[in-house]
């Protein structure tokens, strides 16, 4: 299903910290091809890899890049804005080390636009 269509959930919500990597629950036994990720708090990055190890990002760098970075992805969020990545499913997710709270949620699906 492309990311071009109309999202559908096809997880619950997991709401992730910069504490530790986690996995949305049933997302590689339910068809899941996007992720719907949306940042509760200003200045949050996201990363995501296909390790338990992945480590919360630190904000970039005014110019550069993230260099070496042993994530599979960082992301900058905009709060409240929803976001759709294509990652592959079994993919760990943590937020940034900018706050000290839960939230950025997760919800995994199939296309991304809307929803």
């Amino acid at each position: 299903m492309s990311i071009d269509t109309t999202f559908q959930p096809k997880t619950d919500l997991l709401v992730v910290d910069n504490t530790a990597a986690a996995q949305v629950p049933g997302a590689s036994q339910k068809g899941v091809t996007t992720f719907r990720c949306v940042a509760r708090v200003a200045n949050c990055y996201l990363a995501w890899g296909r390790k338990s190890t992945v480590t919360a990002p630190a904000a970039p760098a005014a110019v550069g890049l993230f260099a070496g970075s042993q994530n599979g992805g960082i992301i900058g969020l905009t709060k409240d804005a929803p976001c759709y990545i294509e990652v592959p499913p079994d993919s760990f997710f943590i937020g940034s080390a900018a706050f000290a709270t839960s939230n950025v949620e997760i919800i995994g699906g199939q296309g991304g636009t809307g929803g």
